[in-house]
């Protein structure tokens, strides 16, 4: 393994010096020396096992190489995979052949010989994936296993168990139930119940709801029980509940108490997984993932095989899942191009605000190569097209100018291609952005009782009129920003921030206005006095309602706002 003399006699020195005594009432007996191995729980125990377990490994590659044993070869290019460790977690993946079995337990055998380590056959099990039972319990009689069945667990995930089943969360449930003892909801004061609803019932279920994509029953049950215990209530009977839990969910730059909803975080920390796709390309997992689904030209959304289901499928979702609630996670992160030859020319984003079949529709019609890459567009005479007929009409020529002008800007590097993010000043991914992201569209979705929304709730309203004007309906859009008062109130807000005015069209444009500046101090004091003026556009149009208050602009209570923050 290419170790040195020097080396090796530092670990034969460590191996041989081990001493140990036994207590014997309380009194250590005479210390005697060691036979085999280091003493129990000596801190260099798993050093020593790492380095006997890459002897396996290299005993399963030569294995490999002299086609003694043979893995699982992925299509396109893919890895071939044989064995996966984790500590003293083993897993041997093979063809079903009763050759494969018998080299495998003479190679255990001859490792046995070598290094000491025995296999205990007996807690190893055998599994057969769309074989027949009889030639499993053949195979497992050679090996001296155990045969089990799909679903097992292997590093406390379930493997091959279909996750949208209630029963299959059935741990997570029952480990933050466990942790809710009735003695705890009385002794401890809203501020504990909240730590520990943040920082321990959040974090519990982190595990699987990072791989899996949790069903909405499990989500509505685990918030259930967090909900339950914050406000103090048992599973014999409830208590007040004096906020409502979505804005206790919400971010304390909204107002809320920065708990954060186990649904958003289940969407971010999928969508991690979509940003190391693209940013670690040398791990083994993408390359699984690259050759089952041939990905390596195909953006993540696109499934070489639909037909597979499981956690891949759930996470190629995730995409669908942003864009009905408004969002779209490519417009967020971007490409930064180095060399140009892993960024996919149409389908990836590295203009930074959209890919080019968005802005140049009629050229992506025209193309052969969709799939190219953006090191494949340029040589040294030019750009290089692959149209299926030469553009030829006004839009097509307009489109192709535009075109060349932004490839005009384009250098390159000896660099590779990376990643980075819109959320954050630094580029990288955080999950806590994603997480905020989704919490801070609940306006933009609705979410506040309107007239209009009451209505399509089937709750009768006296009219759905605008209270301020006229002219418009008293939905989200138009009361938070279109109508004629919110606009009085976002030119004030425009002038003491001393920032050019722009009108909105939408609330989700005004609280995505910002993103850009980053996290710079100009920034946060804008997004203040922006939602502070949110707020008492919303609250003078419930005093008007409800109190007949015929004040008509509230801009006042922003000014009263502003003074109170030292603005």
């Amino acid at each position: 393994m290419g170790f040195g003399n020097r080396w090796r006699f530092w670990i034969q020195g460590s191996l041989a010096s081990s001493r140990a005594s036994v207590l014997i009432n309380g009194v250590p007996t005479k210390e005697f020396p060691i036979t085999k191995g280091v003493r129990q729980g000596d801190p260099l125990s798993p050093f020593f096992f790492i380095i006997a377990m890459e002897g396996l490994n290299v005993a399963m590659r030569s294995a490999i190489q002299n086609s003694l044993y043979s893995g699982i070869s992925l299509p396109n290019n893919g890895p071939s995979i044989y064995h996966l460790f984790y500590a003293d977690d083993v897993l041997f993946v093979g063809d079903w052949s009763i050759s494969n079995f018998k080299n495998l337990s003479r190679t255990l055998k001859c490792f046995h010989v070598v290094s000491g380590l025995n296999v205990n056959f007996h807690k190893s099990k055998v599994y057969g994936i769309g074989i027949d039972n009889y030639d499993v319990v053949s195979c497992a009689n050679i090996m001296g296993c155990e045969v089990a069945n799909l679903p097992f667990v292997y590093l406390s995930v379930p493997v091959g168990a279909n996750m949208n089943l209630k029963r299959n969360w059935k741990p997570v449930i029952d480990k933050v139930q466990g942790k809710l003892s009735g003695w705890k909801s009385k002794t401890l004061s809203f501020g504990g119940k909240l730590t520990l609803v943040k920082s321990v019932l959040g974090s519990m279920p982190l595990f699987y709801v990072s791989i899996f994509k949790a069903p909405n029953f499990v989500i509505d049950l685990l918030e259930k029980i967090r909900r339950r215990f914050l406000w103090g209530g048992t599973d014999e009977k409830n208590k007040v509940c004096w906020v409502a839990w979505k804005h206790v969910l919400a971010d304390k730059e909204l107002g809320g108490l920065g708990v954060s909803s186990l649904k958003s975080l289940n969407i971010a920390l999928l969508c991690k997984w979509i940003w190391r796709l693209k940013s670690e390309n040398s791990s083994l997992w993408k390359q699984v993932i690259c050759g089952i689904h041939n990905l390596s030209r195909k953006p993540i959304y696109n499934l070489s095989k639909r037909s597979i289901l499981g956690v891949w499928n759930n996470l190629v979702s995730i995409s669908r899942i942003l864009g009905e609630m408004g969002l779209d996670f490519y417009h967020f992160v971007s490409t930064k191009i180095g060399s140009g030859r892993n960024t996919l020319f149409w389908l990836d984003n590295w203009i930074g605000d959209g890919n080019l079949t968005l802005r140049f529709p009629n050229l992506y019609a025209l193309d052969k190569r969709k799939s190219c890459f953006l090191a494949e567009r340029f040589s040294s005479n030019g750009f290089l097209w692959a149209w299926r007929k030469n553009p030829s009409l006004p839009v097509e020529m307009a489109e192709l100018a535009q075109l060349c002008r932004l490839l005009d800007g384009v250098t390159f590097s000896s660099d590779p291609d990376s990643w980075k993010s819109k959320l954050s000043s630094d580029g990288q991914f955080y999950v806590r952005d994603i997480c905020k992201l989704i919490d801070s569209k609940r306006a933009s979705l609705d979410g506040i009782p309107s007239s209009m929304a009451l209505s399509r709730r089937g709750v009768g309203v006296a009219s759905t009129r605008c209270l301020f004007c006229i002219n418009g309906v008293d939905d989200t859009d138009h009361l938070l920003i279109a109508c004629d008062l919110a606009k009085e109130v976002f030119k004030w807000i425009f002038k003491w921030c001393d920032v050019p005015f722009v009108s909105f069209s939408s609330v989700s444009e005004a609280l995505n206005f910002a993103a850009k500046w980053g996290n710079c101090p100009k920034k946060k004091v804008f997004l203040t006095i922006l939602y502070g003026g949110l707020w008492c556009i919303w609250k003078g149009r419930n005093d008007r309602l409800f109190n007949q208050c015929l004040v008509a602009l509230p801009w006042a209570g922003c000014v009263e706002v502003c003074v109170a923050l030292g603005l």
